[in-house]
C-alpha cells in the first residue's frame, strides 16, 4: 500500500505540543520535552506504517497521550473514514480519555479543518464514544458513524475468559447478539 512517512517538522504544523505556548514550533523549539514528544510521534506514525501496528510505552507523565492524539490527528487527516479504538484499564481512564481528546483538539491541534477540528466552532469533528462493553463497541461501531471510540479493557476480558468456556450462557446470549449485528464470534 502507499506509505506516508511523517516528520516531526510535518507533524508540528498542524499539532502544538505545548500547552503553554500557542506560537511553539518545532523547528525554533530548544531541547525539550515538547521536542521529543513530537520526535516520539512522528517515529510511531512512521513505525505504523511499516509494520502496520505500533506500542508506545513511558513512564507516566512522559506525554504518551498527546503522542497518541497526535497520531489520531494524523491518521484522520490521511483518512478522515479512520476508526480508532482507544482500551482504557477503567471507566475513570476511559471518561480522561475522552476529556483529553476534546482538550487536545480545543488546545494542540491548531486549525479548524473539518477533519479533526471544524471550522464552525473548533469542536472535535469526531465526538468520542465510550462504549460500556464489548457489545456497546460492537453496536456503537456497526451503527457506522463513530470514528473514535474508547472501550475498557474489561470489556475484552470478559470475552477472552467467555471464549474458554463456550457453554456460559453469557457468552451465548453475547454471541447471539453479535450475529444480528453481523459479527461472527
Amino acid at each position: 500500500g502507499n506509505k506516508s512517512y511523517l516528520s516531526p517538522e510535518v507533524l508540528t504544523e498542524f499539532v502544538n505540543f505545548s500547552r503553554k505556548n500557542p506560537s511553539w514550533t518545532y523547528a525554533t523549539a530548544p531541547n525539550s520535552m515538547e521536542k521529543k514528544q513530537a520526535e516520539g510521534a512522528a517515529a510511531l506514525w512512521n513505525i505504523m506504517q511499516d509494520e502496520g501496528v505500533a506500542i508506545l510505552a513511558d513512564e507516566v507523565g512522559m506525554g504518551k497521550t498527546i503522542q497518541a492524539l497526535s497520531i489520531c490527528a494524523a491518521m484522520w487527516r490521511a483518512n478522515p473514514a479512520a476508526r480508532i479504538l482507544v482500551l482504557a484499564p477503567r471507566e475513570a481512564v476511559a471518561r480522561n480519555w475522552a476529556n483529553e481528546y476534546r482538550a487536545f483538539v480545543a488546545t494542540h491541534y491548531r486549525e479548524g479543518d473539518d477533519r479533526v477540528k471544524t471550522t464552525v466552532d473548533s469542536r472535535p469533528v469526531h465526538e468520542p464514544v465510550l462504549c460500556s462493553d464489548l457489545y456497546d463497541l460492537c453496536e456503537r461501531a456497526h451503527e457506522g458513524w463513530g470514528r473514535f471510540f474508547i472501550a475498557k479493557t474489561t470489556s475484552l476480558s470478559f470475552l477472552l475468559s467467555s471464549l474458554s468456556r463456550n457453554k456460559n450462557d453469557r457468552f451465548e446470549t453475547l454471541r447471539k447478539r453479535f450475529e444480528r449485528l453481523g459479527v461472527r464470534i
